[in-house]
This record gives C-alpha cells, sequence and structure tokens, in this order.
C-alpha cells in the first residue's frame, strides 16, 4: 500500500490533518484491507469500495500517530506548531492548559461528578471540593438515585447481628448456666434465700457454699442471670452510615470559616446540614454506637443496596476530581489518533477566561452534556460581574433563544452597574477555509462560520456580538452599523455591535495581546 498526495508526490511519513490523499492498495486482498482500515482506526476517514484499486484518505480534527500497513505515520496540523510532530502539538496545547489553570486561583468548585472520573492521585481535596461533592449527591441528584434515597434503602433492609445479653429471672427458670452467668450471681448477692437443714440437694453445692462463706447459715440464689440472644442494629456497617452523615454535616460547618462564601453556597449549605440532621434524628440511628474503624472489608458495604452507595460516597470524597484537560491529558498517552478540534476548543475557553478574570476565578459549575451519544463538557468561570461559560445552552425553555436551541463554545456574560447583563459569544472553529474570498478575507475564517455568528446574534438575547475564535492569522468584525468597513484591528471598532472573527493560535504573543486588548476595550466599551 502506497499513499500520495493529490500532486502525485508519494508520502513518507507525514500526512497533513484535513488534507486529502490518494490510496493506492496496489495488489492486496478485499479481507486484509478492511483488517487494516479497522485496526489503524480509519474507517471514519477513508473512501473507499470493496473491489477497487484505489481509495481516498483525509483526517479531519484529528492528530497523532497511525500504524497501517506495517508503518507509522505522523498526523500533524499545519494551523500552529509546525515544526513539531502530531503528538507533540497535542501535548504542547494540553501542556498551556494545564499552565493556565495552575495559575488559576480556584476560590469554590462545584462540579457535577455523576459522570467525572476521580482523581486517585489526589488524595487532599480541599474542603470546598469535597463539600460540592456532597452537595451534589444531596440536593442535585435525582430523587431516585440521593443520599435520603440511599438511606432510605438502608432503613428497610438494615444489617442487624444478635447480641448476646443477660436478664435476671427466677433461678428455677434458668436452663444453661456458664461462667459469666456464675460471676453475675456471686458479685450480686443480695437475692439469696436461706436453706432449710432438709435441703440436702443444696447445701454441698459449691455455689451455696461460696454465698455463705462468711456465714453461719447456708445461702441459696433465688434469682440469676440467664443468656439471651436480641436482635441488634448496631452492627460495624450501620456506625459507618452514621458516621458518613456526621462526616458530611462536618464539611458543611467548615465553610463556616471560608470567606467570602457566596450566598447560593451558604443556603446549599444550610440545606445540606438540615438533611443530615433529619438523617442523625431518626430512632434507628439514635440507638447506633460510635465508628472507631472504616469496615472497608465488609461485603454488605460492597454489595449490599444503600449501603455500596454510602462506601463510594465515602472513597470518592477521599479524592479529588479531574480536571477536564486532565483527561485529554490520559488521551494523549494512547497511542492512537487525538481530536484536536475538541481540545482546541477547550484551550480557547480557557485562553478567554483568563484573559477576561484574571487568576482570581471562581468556579461555580462542571458537569458533563450527553448530546446524540457525545459527551460534551460544560463548566462556568466567573467573578463577581463577569461569568464565562464553555458550552451553555441557551434554548426557548429558558427564555434566552426565542427558536431553536444553541450551545456556542464560549459565552461571557457581563453584568453591567445597572443590573442588566450582556452576552459575548466567542466560537472555537477549529476549521480554517483557505480559499481565496471576493471579500478579501483571504479565507482565514470560513464565511459559513461568519454566518453561523449572526445566527448567535438574532436569537440568543442579550447578545452584543458573536466571533469566530480560529487558528488563523487574520482579525475582522463586521459592526452592525450600515455603511461602515470591515474592521481589521481592535482599535478600529466603535460600538462592538455585530460578527467577526479573532486568530488565536498556542505560543503566538502577538495573538495574545491582540485578546487582551479586545477584552479591555470591551470593558471600556460596557462599564
Amino acid at each position: 500500500m502506497k499513499i500520495y498526495k493529490l500532486s502525485g508526490e508519494e508520502v513518507d511519513y507525514e500526512l497533513i490533518e484535513n488534507q486529502t490523499y490518494k490510496l493506492d492498495f496496489q495488489s492486496e486482498d478485499y479481507s486484509l484491507i478492511l483488517k487494516e482500515i479497522n485496526n489503524a482506526k480509519l474507517s471514519n476517514f477513508i473512501d473507499w469500495q470493496e473491489g477497487n484499486r484505489l481509495g481516498k484518505l483525509c483526517i479531519s480534527n484529528y492528530i497523532g500517530n497511525i500504524y497501517f500497513f506495517k508503518k507509522t505515520y505522523n498526523v500533524k496540523s499545519v494551523k500552529f506548531l509546525k515544526e513539531l510532530s502530531g503528538v507533540e502539538q497535542f501535548k504542547k496545547v494540553l501542556n498551556e492548559i494545564e499552565q493556565l489553570s495552575k495559575n488559576i486561583i480556584f476560590s469554590y468548585n462545584s462540579p457535577s461528578f455523576i459522570l467525572r472520573e476521580v482523581d486517585y492521585k489526589n488524595t487532599n481535596p480541599s474542603t470546598l471540593l469535597i463539600f460540592n461533592y456532597f452537595k451534589k449527591i444531596i440536593l442535585d441528584w435525582d430523587s431516585t438515585i440521593n443520599l435520603e434515597t440511599s438511606i432510605s434503602r438502608i432503613l428497610k433492609n438494615p444489617n442487624f447481628k444478635y447480641s448476646k445479653l443477660y436478664e435476671k429471672d427466677k433461678i428455677e427458670k434458668i436452663k444453661k448456666i456458664n461462667n459469666k452467668t456464675i460471676k453475675l450471681i456471686v458479685n450480686k448477692t443480695n437475692e439469696v434465700t436461706k436453706l432449710r437443714n432438709q435441703d440436702t440437694h443444696l447445701l454441698n453445692l459449691p455455689l451455696t457454699q461460696f454465698l455463705s462463706r462468711n456465714s453461719s447459715e447456708s445461702y441459696f440464689p433465688t434469682k440469676s442471670f440467664m443468656e439471651k440472644n436480641k436482635l441488634s442494629y448496631d452492627t460495624l456497617e450501620n456506625r459507618f452510615v452514621k458516621h458518613f452523615v456526621r462526616y458530611v454535616a462536618s464539611f458543611a460547618y467548615r465553610l463556616n470559616f471560608v470567606k467570602n462564601l457566596p450566598a447560593s453556597v451558604h443556603d446549599e449549605k444550610e440545606l445540606i446540614l438540615k438533611v443530615c440532621r433529619n438523617i442523625l434524628n431518626k430512632s434507628f440511628f439514635r440507638e447506633i454506637g460510635e465508628m472507631t474503624v472504616v469496615p472497608t472489608n465488609s461485603t454488605v458495604l460492597q454489595s449490599r443496596i444503600g449501603y455500596k452507595d454510602i462506601l463510594q460516597h465515602y472513597s470518592r470524597s477521599q479524592f479529588g476530581i479531574m480536571h477536564i484537560f486532565e483527561e485529554f491529558e490520559k488521551n494523549a498517552l494512547s497511542v492512537d489518533l487525538k481530536r484536536i478540534s475538541d481540545l482546541y476548543e477547550y484551550w480557547v475557553f480557557y485562553k478567554i477566561a483568563k484573559a477576561f478574570l484574571g487568576n482570581d476565578i471562581i468556579v461555580e459549575q462542571q458537569s458533563i452534556l450527553t448530546e446524540e451519544g457525545n459527551l460534551s463538557y460544560g463548566v462556568c468561570f466567573k467573578n463577581e460581574t463577569i461569568s464565562v461559560y464553555y458550552n451553555w445552552t441557551e434554548s426557548k425553555a429558558r427564555q434566552s433563544s426565542y427558536s431553536v436551541s444553541f450551545r456556542p463554545d464560549v459565552t461571557v456574560a457581563i453584568k453591567s452597574k445597572d443590573g442588566s447583563i450582556m452576552k459575548l459569544i466567542f466560537d472555537a472553529k477549529y476549521k480554517v477555509e483557505r480559499k481565496e474570498r471576493e471579500d478579501n478575507t483571504e479565507g482565514h475564517v470560513k464565511i459559513d462560520d461568519i454566518h453561523k455568528m449572526h445566527a448567535y446574534v438574532d436569537a440568543i438575547k442579550d447578545t452584543l456580538f458573536a466571533i469566530v475564535v480560529y487558528p488563523g492569522t487574520e482579525f475582522l468584525f463586521y459592526e452592525k452599523q450600515h455603511n461602515t468597513s470591515i474592521k481589521r484591528s481592535v482599535n478600529e471598532i466603535d460600538t462592538f455591535i455585530g460578527v467577526g472573527a479573532i486568530p488565536l493560535t498556542p505560543e503566538n504573543i502577538e495573538q495574545d495581546i491582540q485578546l487582551q486588548l479586545l477584552v479591555n476595550r470591551i470593558k471600556d466599551f460596557l462599564f
């Protein structure tokens, strides 16, 4: 098998992402070709029909390595960091996201953990991070799976044990005597009767002689302690459940010492404390003792309904939650192709959030949305007046779109002095149109993407502008005012009402400066 450029030049080992190549399978048979395509995970990128010797290959939005017909090919992007291989490009963007993240002060985290991955390397998560896990399982999760439901399931089928106790009863009812029974008798000698001379069957018993050792008379007990089995719920597993509820409440109490706690978090804290009190005030838990050791090897905790949920919550709360970029990092270790378009979008979100918010950022929410079988991440970084959303949904149901639902990559919501909200939309588009256009944009931004920005501005309530962010070279902005020329620099913009495009690529200082200039001018315009 050989790979050729459309010009006819044979490809040695380097392929450019989003370019079309010709495949010549030569004399290879159908089953082998199909096997190689599947093993290389290229079925979505190859156009080929059975029986044909030739096919086409175009790998879009992915970079990395492919192993195809016993040869390794480097699939790379020419949109940025052109001197690096595809694998190196992916890692470079990933490293920049990580550096941006490390420089951010996460004042408050509120992730949605139901579909997040636990970071078992982080054994010292913050109080706020743990609290927000508890907030999710108590306040946010559906009533069929939340903490109160798990507790209810435990109470319906609680773990129990039979414990031995000794109850006082008439001596003639005692059927079995053991060492403990005898000890209880001899230590409590106030319930005895004096024996008569005719009670010869009792006079010579060791027990009689012991009770009568300091007297000239002979005595025998009238009552004794009988061993009985009693049903008890004071098991290690139930002690663990009680401990967990107290553990949750303790993290809620700790928030009293966190400075500048948002009002919404304070309200959540009070609701969580109320739930914990209601659980602990149940008669079932009042009879349960204190936990001294976590029974992690208990089969009840590991498998029984309700109990296994509590153990899982406890385990997860001991660790941090992976940032989204860490999940990308996990993907970077694989030897397959990696989806650079998703990583670029998330990198753009971090760059814009950093430009608007600086380092003092509150992380308000983080979640995963499922759409058409694909996972879509959502998160919000904010401060007192500016919120930067990633994958925020605008819809008719939310009264933020008068027609269909939209989900721009990045939405910046700015609260003005009068309390009104103005939205700025930045939509990351990894694809770049290279063909020349009559409007002299030279194909750096796709016209279809500009059309989509018009849809955002038109449909989404309170939107000032919508801008494409793409890995190109040219800035442009179309102001809504009629009879104005295309603005090709930030300083030319007057009203910031319109649509446009801004280039942004990794390790490009000039483009970073241009983005910050745009952000500063927007703030001056709105404030």
